[in-house]
């Protein structure tokens, strides 16, 4: 009975160790696919149809070259004559001409060379690389601020009854920002190209209800408008410049030269130099920027009811604020991929939504104008917009929230958009239009786009 007491003690053990053994073999396995395998970096991504195919153009074509002469040129308000002059703008103030004037005829060479810029087919600033993306956007900055006196021009010329003069400028305004948004540099670029569009079609909707221009005038204005919605082709070059300059970032900071201290001191706690590892995957994560500037750029030609966006997307305040991505992050290989995949796209997919905003606003802007040509040969308001077309404008806008025609109110006097929720309330409320708002948020989530027609 010891004996066989033994025999099962010594089985005992020997299974024991066995499992202990097997454990230890299927701990170890797991152990080596961890670091061998599922922390291994992955070949790099074929991203051939995401670079940007950089031209070489002549100076003289390039509306760039005429910027960098620019900035030495222009002479910016100071704040007390911006005030001064935004209390006329908004009724505050009677206008003073003359002491516009006197702020304007400080910038006689500098119009002049923005004129030329506008005469160009071509903006292409240099390569964005991450020493140089800040360096392209300083030099825009001139021609918003000078953008801005040739709005106040505008203004002024409307309330001295020259309406083809400011039109004229309006529409230079328009092609202007619109020619800024075809940049293939950053999507700063785009942004202030946008921004300074805005000034040129905000010029049209002033002009409109007090215009006395024959209706052949405005017809060549409607026409030219349809030229200047969103700039597609622009947006699509910035996304490709994007992605090459988050793939450079990534290679830099393989080099030792860039870490994500760079994006802020929201990312201080991780070290200057990352080794790719669990942490830090660099074509993993090329890859996956990859695969998100292929969709976003996908989304372009889409109004926003057919776009694939994701649902949890960061609030922009929250984005632009110095609230850290890493917090918005899940814990997990490739982690400082990731923070640098959401650094480089989140902004993006909110853009999508703005040029949607974009394109109603402009498309607004042409019925707006065709409405009034309706009124000089009518003397009322059509009942639909489709008695607009074919005379006064070739077919009735898209709103580009819902892929369908812009709405519109006879007895309310309004054109609007379902905006993003794409539900139609039927317009603003009447408090909101009580008070015409006249500017609107370019990023920013707001209420729907609409215009009132006064006339």
């Amino acid at each position: 009975m010891d004996r066989s007491f033994q025999m099962k003690k010594r089985r005992a053990v020997w299974l024991s160790l066995t499992i202990i053994l097997l454990l230890i073999v299927i701990i170890s396995l797991r152990i080596y696919y961890v670091l061998y395998y599922k922390w291994q970096d992955e070949p790099p991504p074929k991203d051939d149809d995401l670079i940007f195919e950089w031209r070489e153009v002549p100076d003289v074509e390039n509306a760039y070259y005429y910027l960098k002469q620019l900035e030495p040129k222009v002479t910016s308000m100071t704040s007390t004559e911006d005030m001064r002059i935004s209390d006329m703008r908004d009724g505050k103030v009677e206008w003073d001409h003359e002491f516009l004037e006197k702020i304007l005829a400080k910038n006689t060479a500098a119009f002049e060379t923005a004129e030329r810029m506008v005469q160009c087919k071509v903006y292409q600033p240099p390569r964005p690389s991450p020493s140089s993306i800040v360096l392209t956007f300083i030099p825009l900055m001139p021609l918003k601020k000078l953008s801005r006196q040739w709005y106040f021009q505008a203004l002024s010329l409307i309330e001295r009854g020259k309406y083809e003069e400011a039109l004229d400028i309006a529409m230079k305004i328009t092609e202007l920002g619109h020619l800024v948004e075809s940049s293939p540099g950053s999507i700063i670029d785009y942004m202030v190209g946008h921004a300074i569009k805005r000034m040129g079609t905000g010029i049209f909707q002033k002009c409109a209800g007090k215009t006395a221009l024959a209706k052949d005038v405005l017809k060549q204005y409607i026409d030219r408008l349809a030229e200047c919605g969103a700039n597609v082709e622009g947006l699509s070059n910035s996304m490709r410049a994007e992605y090459g300059y988050a793939c450079e970032v990534i290679d830099e900071i393989v080099r030792g030269r860039f870490s994500l201290k760079h994006f802020g001191s929201k990312y201080g706690l991780y070290p200057e130099r990352l080794k790719p590892g669990k942490l830090f995957m660099p074509n993993k994560t090329k890859r996956m920027l990859a695969e998100t500037f292929r969709e976003l750029i996908s989304n372009l030609d889409k109004s926003l009811v057919d776009m694939d966006i994701p649902d949890n997307l960061p609030e922009l305040d929250s984005l632009l604020g110095n609230v850290p991505l890493m917090d918005r992050v899940p814990i997990g290989t490739n982690k400082v991929g990731r923070i640098i995949h959401k650094e480089h796209t989140t902004l993006f997919y909110h853009i999508l939504e703005s040029k949607c905003r974009e394109n109603s606003v402009v498309g607004m802007t042409r019925l707006l104008l065709a409405l009034k040509c309706y009124k000089i040969d009518y003397g009322q308001l059509p009942e639909t917009l489709n008695e607009l077309v074919p005379e006064y404008i070739d077919e009735v806008p898209v709103d580009d929230f819902d892929g369908k025609p812009l709405r519109y109110s006879k007895e309310r006097k309004i054109i609007y958009s379902v905006g993003e929720d794409m539900k139609d309330s039927g317009g603003p409320t009447e408090k909101e239009v009580s008070k015409s708002k006249s500017t609107r948020g370019f990023l920013w989530r707001d209420d729907d786009p609409w215009l009132s027609i006064g006339f």
